[in-house]
């Protein structure tokens, strides 16, 4: 027998007991190793959930902040679109206040410029002047717009300084526009035929009440 089972015998110990002994310490820090390695899982999952709940707190904010923000533009697009409709309103408003206010200028049915007294293209564009200056010498743009567009700012002003027998359409529309109007329309229509037909070779006979220009 061996020497080391020899002391075993004498002393009445087990070699077994002897060995679950020596292993006890071993198996005692087992379970320990098992708790600290539960508790540090536990913590690590303990702190992936709490970056997991701060990232979705941190993603809810960000999305309140976008829906505010996009309320706010929202809301200032409404402010802007409602700015815009009424500055709209207020410049039509005003538009349509002006042109009442001018429509209401009194035009004087006496003291208008007498045809009568034209005897040549030249005094008839003169007489035009006078029906301007008359009816308060209203604006290019203001003539144009009472007239329904039919004149143009550039034809007015070749009408009061040109040479030539204007646009019967256009001279007739003028004199309306500077408020010539009934009987007195009629004279100045008479007077434009009257100088047209002395213009025209051959007609001037069969015009009643013309004659040859002076």
């Amino acid at each position: 027998m061996p020497q080391h089972g020899q002391d075993f015998v004498r002393t009445g110990i087990r070699r077994d007991d002897v060995l679950s002994r020596q292993e006890l310490p071993e198996r005692q820090e087992l379970p320990e190793r098992w708790m600290l390695r539960e508790q540090r899982e536990r913590e690590r999952q303990r702190q992936q959930l709490q970056e997991r709940l701060e990232r979705l707190e941190r993603r809810e904010q960000q999305d309140r902040r976008e829906q505010q923000d996009r309320r706010e533009r929202q809301l200032q697009d409404r402010r802007e679109r409602q700015q815009l409709q009424d500055r709209r309103e207020r410049q039509l408003l005003e538009r349509q206040l002006r042109q009442e206010w001018r429509e209401r200028q009194p035009v004087p049915a006496f003291g208008q410029p007498d045809p009568m007294q034209v005897s040549c293209t030249a005094e008839l564009v003169a007489a035009l002047k006078a029906v301007h200056v008359w009816c308060g010498a209203p604006s290019l743009r203001e003539l144009e717009r009472r007239s329904n567009m039919v004149l143009r700012r550039s034809s007015i002003s070749d009408m009061l300084r040109g040479e030539s027998l204007p646009d019967y359409e256009r001279y007739v529309a003028f004199l309306r526009a500077c408020g010539v109007g009934g009987a007195n329309l009629e004279t100045w229509v008479f007077i434009w035929r009257h100088l047209k037909a002395l213009e025209t070779p051959g007609t001037a006979p069969w015009m009643p009440r013309v004659t040859a220009s002076k």
